[in-house]
């Protein structure tokens, strides 16, 4: 009997045990593969990202044939991106506009190109990643898991011979109730995982798509809102003006009421300082609250929290380039909701999300300067026709006033022939700077070529214009510029007419200039001399 017994037992604790590892086997290698897709796939949307900002900024470049910013640029971009192996554009002629190649092997590398439409040519970007970290991470995590796999057995094989011995099979039950709870829980934490995954994936999309900072902010509240399930999610920025408030830009979720009841500042020496975003901003480091009913430093705002159903939260810095620019928090409608590999995810999301941010500035900043002249900063010829263009259909539309002002700096020519032309670039800018002094909001001041300059003044009549003008010639006359002292200026001023083109329009200011001219210069005239001459 006692024979047979052990046998059974013996059986049943082989029989087991080889479920078990064959169990934990499975779990193990899922857990591997699921991570290799996931670390692949993160690349993949890495160099998505890249080769969607690349595309603007390409397409903008060529589209003002500026090859040598394009290059420029792309070699920034190469000496600051890690991991980059390779990166080229070739036009469809295998004209290569930019090629870098890092002199190593392409084994374990991973590549991605996009193609960019530009006048009917096809141009093709390739950017290439060194992928050698993640094989490694990915072995490590394979020895990480057998480790687990052996050891856990033989843990369970201990257990289950004295359990086995002493209480036969009563006792597994237990174990099975045990084992499905820590399957379930593994589950819950791999789905919360995956929810995080999903978020950083489509936030990284946003970063692409999104036009301007507000709707990017916005995108990434919404979609780790719906993506994650926080129940309140919020973006501030850093108020660097001496008060140190936290200005929120951007907010989601169900209690965003809750906000507006609560100070927030990164100030250490005020209370809202203390709080989760306050101390994220000070430390640069995530900040995580696992229960808000049993945290001390959050005793200000506890109550409120609550009411509002506000159980955990946990704030995350978002930095480019070791420049603070605000911060992320979300909360939980539950306790102890924050896994660590979701707040590594969520960390990197803000990563990604300063990039963004910095990214849309610096195309929002090409963009002002392409409307500008080099020398002087005032808007360009192309600017100021758009501009005139504008003001005229409105002017057209709504019946209202508008007038036009073009004046000419004196013999600027003997300034140049007699001091050289860095002088006479410095009058240049001096007489621009003199124009925006008497110039509204509302008036534009452009350089319409040479020293010849142009203002628009809508809701401006025709005399108002024309005491404006010489207010200016009078300032420009008593002012001593660099190095050549006095020098004058003239003035020809034009109002809308009904039926006017900008060409009409800017013929007749010109035409009164020329008379300006004519007439000893140094003086100002309108349009109305045209009739009498």
């Amino acid at each position: 009997m006692n024979q047979a017994y052990n046998r059974q037992k013996n059986r049943l604790i082989i029989l087991i045990l080889l479920s078990l590892f064959l169990f934990i086997s499975s779990v193990a290698y899922f857990v591997y593969e699921t991570n290799q897709r996931f670390m692949m796939k993160q690349v993949s949307n890495k160099m998505e990202v890249e080769l969607n900002i690349l595309n603007e900024y390409i397409k903008d470049f060529l589209i003002r044939n500026d090859y040598a910013e394009a290059k420029n640029f792309l070699e920034k971009w190469v000496a600051n991106e890690n991991g980059i192996v390779q990166l080229t554009v070739v036009f469809p002629n295998n004209t290569e506009l930019f090629s870098y190649r890092k002199s190593e092997s392409t084994h374990n590398c991973q590549f991605a190109n996009k193609i960019l439409s530009l006048d009917g040519e096809e141009i093709t970007i390739t950017i290439g990643h060194n992928i050698q970290q993640i094989y490694e991470d990915l072995d490590d995590l394979k020895i990480i898991l057998a480790c687990f796999t052996f050891i856990l057995t033989g843990v369970l094989a201990v257990a289950l011979w004295l359990i086995l011995s002493r209480w036969i099979l009563g006792p597994i039950q237990g174990e099975i109730a045990r084992q499905t709870k820590i399957i379930r829980e593994y589950s819950e934490d791999l789905e919360v995982i995956n929810f995080s995954y999903k978020a950083l994936s489509s936030s990284n999309i946003a970063l692409a798509s999104s036009e301007n900072e507000e709707e990017l902010l916005k995108k990434v509240c919404d979609i780790i809102h719906i993506d994650c399930g926080y129940k309140l999610v919020w973006i501030g920025y850093c108020d660097e003006s001496g008060t140190k408030d936290i200005i929120v830009k951007a907010s989601t979720g169900d209690s965003q009421e809750y906000i507006d009841t609560i100070d927030l500042s990164w100030d250490k020496g005020k209370t809202a300082g203390s709080g989760p975003a306050g101390r994220c901003i000070n430390s640069r480091e995530p900040v995580v609250i696992d229960s808000i009913a049993n945290d001390s430093q959050f005793n200000p705002w506890k109550d409120r929290a609550l009411n509002y159903s506000l159980r955990s939260v946990a704030s995350f810095p978002i930095i480019y380039k070791e420049k603070m620019i605000g911060v992320l928090t979300v909360y939980g409608d539950r306790e102890k909701i924050f896994l660590d590999k979701e707040i590594a995810l969520l960390k990197e999301l803000c990563q990604n999300l300063g990039f963004g941010v910095f990214a849309l500035r610096d195309r929002k900043e090409v963009r002002r300067l392409s409307a500008l002249d080099n020398l002087t900063g005032l808007f360009n010829r192309h600017k100021i026709n758009q501009l005139f263009e504008h003001e005229i259909t409105r002017s057209a539309r709504y019946k209202n006033d508008l007038s036009l002002i073009i004046t000419d700096i004196d013999h600027f020519k003997d300034v140049n022939d007699t001091y050289g032309h860095n002088v006479g670039d410095k009058i240049l800018q001096e007489f621009s700077l003199l124009l925006q002094d008497e110039r509204r909001k509302t008036d534009y001041v452009g350089r319409w070529g040479g020293e010849e300059f142009i203002i628009i003044l809508p809701d401006i009549d025709l005399k108002q214009a024309i005491c404006l003008a010489k207010k200016l010639q009078k300032q420009i006359s008593q002012f001593d510029f660099t190095e050549i002292g006095k020098k004058t200026a003239s003035f020809g001023v034009a109002t809308f007419r009904e039926g006017d083109t900008p060409e009409s329009f800017v013929d007749r200011a010109d035409k009164a200039l020329y008379v300006a001219k004519e007439r000893g210069r140094n003086c100002v005239m309108d349009e109305t001399v045209l009739k009498k001459n």
